[in-house]
């Protein structure tokens, strides 16, 4: 009886020492339950989109600095292609496109002004040798920017997304940007279809910049993509136009 005893007791010691080699130091499971993994989430925010990036002013200074120059002054500088078509508002008048450096500026005409002013509407750093103070710069990839600024969107020129899920923004705004409808000007070749400044890209990243002026346009920083590369840094304001 005794034998029997000491017997079934060592077989339950055996039994408690068997779980407690199976259940690692710190594993609060009891034994027989089953072991649940955590499902892995896209970043710490579980998968759920996240506010768009806010740039500062300060992180938007260019180096070296643009300069913005008077149409006349820019057309006796740099090389000028113009082309009839739609300037911001919808109305029809000459884009004038002009490279000095590296920058090419966007002037536009409207048909139905009385006097001459041909008005600066925009420009976009085209050449590496410019950087914004938050270290962007043309030749950078998109996995170096997503690095720095995951929280940057990337959309297509429609506004659909093409990456990770980002809230706060307003998209793409082309109107500031030139534009023309087939056969709108005999001199320009369209190639079948309507020019549009944009479809030299395939992408654009877009971060939101503040000014610190709440009654301001809002305005945004563009990274054009070709390659997945930045091939442009532009501004724009998505509401106005």
């Amino acid at each position: 009886m005794k034998k029997k005893s000491f017997f079934v007791m060592f077989m339950l010691l055996e039994t408690i020492c068997v779980g407690c080699g199976s259940n690692p130091v710190g594993d609060n499971k009891s034994p027989g339950e089953e072991v649940m993994i955590p499902a892995q989430s896209d970043g710490e925010d579980g998968g759920q989109p996240v506010p768009v990036h806010v740039f500062l002013e300060n992180d938007m200074i260019v180096n070296p600095k643009i300069t913005e120059y008077n149409f006349e002054n820019a057309q006796e500088i740099g090389s000028v292609q113009k082309i009839y078509g739609i300037l911001p508002g919808s109305d029809v008048g000459t884009w004038y496109i002009v490279e000095i450096e590296g920058v090419e500026y966007y002037y536009g005409k409207y048909d139905k002004q009385e006097v001459e002013e041909i008005k600066l509407w925009g420009y976009s750093i085209m050449s590496d040798q410019y950087s914004l103070a938050n270290g962007i710069s043309v030749g950078m990839t998109k996995e170096e920017i997503l690095l720095d600024y995951p929280d940057m969107a990337v959309i297509d020129f429609e506004g659909n997304c093409l990456g990770r899920e980002i809230d706060g923004y307003q998209g793409w705004n082309g109107t500031s940007y030139p534009r023309s409808y087939i056969d709108m000007d005999s001199e320009w070749e369209y190639g079948g279809k309507d020019y549009l400044w944009t479809d030299q890209f395939e992408y654009v990243m877009v971060a939101d910049i503040d000014f610190g002026e709440s009654d301001g346009l809002p305005q945004y920083l563009g990274l054009l993509m070709k390659d997945d590369m930045v091939v442009a840094i532009t501004f724009f304001n998505p509401t106005a136009g």
